[in-house]
C-alpha cells in the first residue's frame, strides 16, 4: 500500500456563500487562507462580501436592518478532524465580526402628539460580533487542489440599537421610555470553494 502523502503547508482560495435570514439569503464572494498546522489541524481565515442588503432583522424589524447596504464578513479560527489523500471531514470554531456601513444605530419615537407618532432613525456603520461553528467537508482530486464545503450556524451577538420613546402627558402604564434592543440569533450560513494547497 502506497505511503500517505505529506499535507500541503499552505491554502488559498475562493468561495461563494450564503447567510440566511429568516426567508432571505444573503449571497456573495469570499477568499479563505488557510495554515495546516499537522495532518488533522488547521488555522484559517475567511473574508466573505454580501453585496446586496443583508437584513439581518433582532427585536421588532429594526434591530441590526443594514438599509440598501452591503456587509463584510471576516472568521478566524481553528478546523480540526481527520483527512486522507482524497477526503477530509472536520468542525470548525471561528469567531469573528460582521459589518456594514449603513446599519441602524439609533431610532427616537415621538408619540407625544398622538396619532401614529413620529420616528426618526440614525444610521452609521455597525459591527457586530459573531461566532461561526458547523462542518467543513474537503475533496481533493489531485495533491495541490482541494473542493471544500462548509456548513453551520453563525450566532451574531447583536448589540442592538439604542432606543427613545417620547410619551404623551398620560401614557399607558409599564411603557418603556428608553434603553437598548440586544438579541442573540444563530443564522445558518453555507459555502463551497476552491482551494489551491502549496
Amino acid at each position: 500500500m502506497a505511503a500517505a502523502q505529506d499535507t500541503p503547508r499552505y491554502e488559498a482560495g475562493g468561495s461563494f456563500t450564503t447567510l440566511s435570514d429568516g426567508g432571505k439569503k444573503n449571497a456573495g464572494p469570499g477568499v479563505t487562507g488557510v495554515l495546516n498546522v499537522g495532518r488533522f489541524v488547521s488555522l484559517e481565515g475567511t473574508v466573505n462580501w454580501f453585496p446586496d442588503e443583508a437584513g439581518f432583522r433582532g427585536f421588532i424589524t429594526r434591530t441590526f436592518t443594514f438599509t440598501k447596504s452591503s456587509a463584510l464578513e471576516g472568521l478566524f479560527g481553528v478546523k480540526a478532524g481527520y483527512r486522507n489523500d482524497k477526503f477530509g471531514v472536520f468542525g470548525k470554531l471561528r469567531p469573528g465580526f460582521i459589518s456594514a456601513p449603513n446599519a441602524e444605530v439609533g431610532a427616537v419615537d415621538d408619540l407625544s402628539g398622538g396619532g401614529g407618532g413620529i420616528t426618526i432613525e440614525r444610521f452609521a456603520r455597525r459591527t457586530e460580533k459573531v461566532l461561526d461553528l458547523g462542518g467543513v467537508f474537503e475533496y481533493y482530486p489531485a495533491r495541490h487542489w482541494a473542493v471544500r464545503t462548509d456548513l453551520g450556524s453563525t450566532v451574531i451577538f447583536d448589540e442592538g440599537i439604542n432606543f427613545l420613546i417620547i410619551l404623551p402627558p398620560s401614557p399607558p402604564p409599564g411603557l418603556p421610555t428608553g434603553g437598548t434592543f440586544k438579541k442573540t440569533t444563530h443564522h445558518f450560513q453555507f459555502s463551497t470553494g476552491v482551494n489551491y494547497r502549496f
